[in-house]
């Protein structure tokens, strides 16, 4: 019972400040999005046909995901299984708890890794109309007088694209930190016969599958914008 326990604390003390840095980046996007709820919309500078075009917008990347979603879960039940298999036959100690380990953080990391993806997606096409909101500035309108119009200029359009952009990198590394903690956590306390290289190797798991969906999200990602730029090329 000493020994565990030692065992439990030692993980705990690992794992603090990866779960105190993963906090203070929630709380600092959570800071950017008081920022961005500020920012104007097409709505508010008088041209509500921008809201509408980045509705539109918005609605076609969620289709986008979720096709490539649906796509990737096949993946990665597949692959989490070939792991499974793998790692059952070739592991010399604990070949079930092993393979287990493996797969079920493969999954782990994949599904943090989408998860990031959506919600960077989302508050990417959020804030593309913020963004030309910035750079366009208020409309003319004979109601108000020309010195309360605020007019855009490229400064504005940026700090509203940096801060939207910067949600995203925060929540990669918010998630990431999280995750990878997690994982050690309770490998670490809740199974007594692994030792470190065994945790490290259940570790490479979740590294795995956070990078195989990153990898297929900016390939798939950037054949989805391609085919964007072509269409309007093409309305063009």
């Amino acid at each position: 019972f000493p020994t565990r326990r030692s065992s439990d604390l030692q993980a705990l003390a690992v794992t603090t400040p990866a779960f105190a840095c993963a906090g203070a980046a929630f709380v600092f996007i959570l800071f950017l999005y008081t920022k961005i709820w500020g920012y104007k919309t097409g709505k508010d500078i008088g041209e509500p046909l921008i809201d509408e075009l980045s509705l539109q917008i918005k609605s076609g990347a969620i289709s986008f995901l979720i096709t490539e979603y649906s796509y990737l879960t096949v993946f990665v039940a597949g692959l989490a299984a070939t792991l499974f298999g793998l790692f059952y036959m070739t592991s010399e100690t604990q070949p079930m708890l092993t393979a287990t380990a493996v797969s079920v953080s493969f999954i782990f990391g994949a599904s943090l890794s989408a998860g990031a993806g959506w919600w960077g997606m989302m508050v990417a096409t959020d804030g593309n109309a913020k963004t030309t909101a910035a750079a366009a500035g208020e409309m003319y309108d004979e109601k108000k007088p020309k010195a309360s119009r605020k007019p855009g200029s490229l400064n504005d359009a940026l700090s509203v694209a940096f801060t939207t952009g910067a949600v995203m990198g925060f929540a990669v590394v918010g998630m990431g930190l999280t995750g990878v903690s997690v994982c050690y956590l309770v490998l670490s306390s809740t199974v007594s016969t692994f030792n470190n290289a065994l945790t490290m190797q259940c570790l490479a798991g979740f590294g795995f599958g956070a990078s195989s969906i990153a990898l297929f999200a900016r390939v798939a990602g950037g054949i989805y914008t391609k085919a964007a730029d072509v269409g309007a090329d093409l309305v063009g």
